[in-house]
């Protein structure tokens, strides 16, 4: 999003939806795992929050793999170019 969108009413309208709408999510959200988290022991807490991280590394690592590795970009330095004359001004 542009910041020239915001001049225009609608689209306002709809950044300022989706702002709030997101911060409420992520509001209900907090407030659900802060209510499970209150209600559980300190040991059962603790192991939550570290299967949680260990999810979250192993989803990293299979994202990273599902992207593949980027091919290497061929370096095109000091490679010998000729120039292209424009079609309209070659003689015929």
């Amino acid at each position: 999003m542009r910041w020239v969108d915001l001049l225009h009413p609608e689209r306002l309208m709809a950044a300022v939806l989706k702002l709030c709408v997101g911060f409420l999510l992520v509001v209900v959200v907090a407030s659900c795992f802060i209510s499970t988290l209150s209600r559980m022991s300190g040991a059962d807490a603790a192991a939550l929050l570290l299967v949680g991280a260990f999810v979250s590394v192993i989803a990293y690592f299979i994202r990273q793999h599902r992207m593949g590795r980027r091919r290497p970009s061929r370096s095109t330095q000091g490679a010998e170019r000729s120039p292209l004359i424009p079609r309209s001004r070659q003689n015929p």
